[in-house]
């Protein structure tokens, strides 16, 4: 044990000397997060996506004032929506120059659209450009199906004084009209999402996927040494091969350790990222790294030379990044490549960040974590049965 870190203490020498482990596990990866976090939040700020809608309250009756006040109240508060109460004429003026998105006009006698005969109607203001139109629409939707049930209450008291109902029948379906508002009421789903927020998930991936680059930097150096003679010096000087490899991926751990542990800091510090419980992190992070280290490895056992490794493991870590969602959310795709993600640690990484960025502790991660050791084992085993085509001199 005592040689393979002395191997390790060396090789992280040689690394920091030739500035590899600086460019490649700590300023590229710290340039990247400085990016995203410039422009992440142009992308995530609610205050330029929300719409600016325009309320025209022309009716000032109960139903107007329980469409305002439970309808489009509530996605104000949820800042889907920006309300603006306006004149009919300033509405129609201020979506003209585009300051609005939209204008909603609920006319005189709206409120009483459960007594009478006429149907229940909105006037929906809009501008026709493409971004806005999606506004309008969500807009006019909302408005549809209030109308629609608000209509629905005003048929089935129409019908009831047409047939004559007792008195108290028909003062009961009027009643409903106040059931409006709650039905179309914002609830949060009793099923909470586990995804991560896109500032949590841009550096999980981000994180994730350099680790993999990083991890080469250890082994792969042993292709060299058997190329130039060291590694025949090694075993001359008594120096088993189960000690040089120990430590050639001893250092691959070390370096995805630091790299990782320091672009989650950063991550965290640049963009705002949640991770979550912290020893679930740690756990993952490492299991991780040592799936990386062992793919590597495996890599490492069928290249001739350094530079034949690094190069497929840079394949390697760019296929698995892109399946595992490192890059993009896979798992949206869903079928067949969905399926196919959930075979990567990258995937299976990304969950258990999930699970703990919502509140869940250790325990929640451990079926992720077997998942990333199960992996480790399958490319570790090729490598230790292909690992005397890496050692021998």
């Amino acid at each position: 044990m005592r040689a393979a870190i002395l191997i390790a203490v060396k090789d992280l020498r040689q690394r920091l000397r030739d500035r590899t482990v600086i460019v490649v596990a700590l300023l590229l990866p710290f340039i990247t997060a400085g990016i995203l976090g410039v422009t992440l939040p142009n992308v995530t700020n609610t205050s330029h996506s929300a719409f600016k809608v325009g309320v025209v309250n022309d009716d000032h009756g109960p139903t107007a004032l329980y469409f305002i006040k439970e309808v489009l109240e509530p996605l104000q508060r949820r800042h889907l929506i920006q309300l603006h109460t306006v004149s009919l004429a300033a509405g129609r003026e201020l979506v003209r120059n585009g300051k609005l998105t939209a204008s909603v006009v609920l006319p005189p006698g709206f409120s009483k659209a459960g007594e009478g005969e006429a149907p229940t109607h909105f006037e929906i203001i809009g501008e026709g450009q493409a971004y806005k139109q999606v506004g309008t629409y969500v807009v006019g939707s909302i408005a549809t199906l209030f109308a629609n049930q608000l209509n629905g209450v005003r048929l089935a008291v129409t019908s009831a004084r047409r047939k004559h109902g007792p008195p108290d029948e028909i003062v009961n379906l009027s009643e409903h009209t106040n059931e409006i508002p709650k039905q179309l009421g914002l609830h949060d789903s009793s099923v909470p999402s586990k995804e991560l927020n896109i500032k949590t998930r841009e550096s999980a991936g981000l994180t994730i996927f350099f680790l993999f680059l990083t991890a080469q930097l250890g082994f792969a150096s042993i292709i060299d040494e058997r190329n130039h003679g060291t590694l025949a010096r090694l075993l001359a000087a008594s120096v088993s091969r189960p000690s040089i490899v120990a430590g050639k991926l001893l250092t691959s751990i070390v370096l995805g350790l630091l790299s990782t542990v320091a672009l989650a800091i950063a991550t965290t510090l640049l963009l705002g990222a949640h991770w979550g419980h912290i020893p679930g992190v740690m756990l993952l992070i490492f299991v991780c790294v040592v799936a990386a280290t062992m793919m590597t490895a495996c890599v490492a056992t069928f290249a001739k030379t350094s530079e034949q490794a690094v190069q497929w493991q840079v394949i390697s870590a760019a296929l698995l990044g892109a399946l595992g969602g490192s890059v993009f959310p896979v798992s949206q795709a869903g079928g067949t490549l969905a399926t196919l993600s959930l075979l990567t640690p990258h995937a299976q990484f990304l969950r258990g960040l999930g699970l703990l960025a919502h509140g869940n502790g250790l325990a929640a991660v451990l079926p992720m974590v077997e998942a990333i050791l199960a992996f480790a084992v399958v490319f570790g085993g090729i490598a230790l049965l292909r690992i005397r085509h890496l050692v021998k001199v």
